[in-house]
């Protein structure tokens, strides 16, 4: 069996915000070729776009999608840590079980606590030929890049 991966990778400067939109775009080019498309990215950007789940689900189009939920806006933060001796501004969110919402919304879903969770998870996501999408609970103190 033939499996071409893309993976699209969007990390600081809200370029995740995109990274879903963009997905979607090749997965709709390219479905009948069989491709897997995958979007990675934060919270903080995927929730300006958390809205194409719905389109993805309406459409049946096959995105692979996997957020570090780390409850902030990763990369100002860091730069808040580093450069503002922690002094914290407007980067720390109220995030929702992005999981629950993808299910809400019809697509299948996993969330990763620990990391002897990944591997199986990988899987499962890469084996269904549907959307799929994957939260990563990760800390706030965590780099964003």
């Amino acid at each position: 069996m033939s499996l071409w991966e893309l993976f699209v990778i969007a990390v600081g400067l809200s370029m995740d915000a995109c990274a879903v939109a963009v997905c979607k775009g090749l997965a709709v080019g390219r479905a009948k070729a069989g491709h897997c498309i995958s979007a990675g990215g934060y919270f903080g950007g995927f929730q300006m776009s958390m809205q194409e789940l719905g389109t993805l689900r309406q459409h049946d189009i096959p995105v692979k999608m996997v957020v570090f939920r780390n409850d902030s806006l990763g990369l100002v933060r860091q730069i808040q840590k580093q450069d503002y001796q922690g002094r914290y501004e407007a980067v720390d969110l109220v995030s929702p079980d992005l999981a629950a919402l993808a299910a809400v919304y019809g697509v299948r879903c996993a969330t990763v606590r620990h990391n002897d969770e990944i591997e199986e998870t990988v899987a499962r996501m890469l084996a269904d030929s549907e959307s799929f999408f994957v939260q990563v609970l990760v800390s706030p103190d965590e780099g964003a890049l």
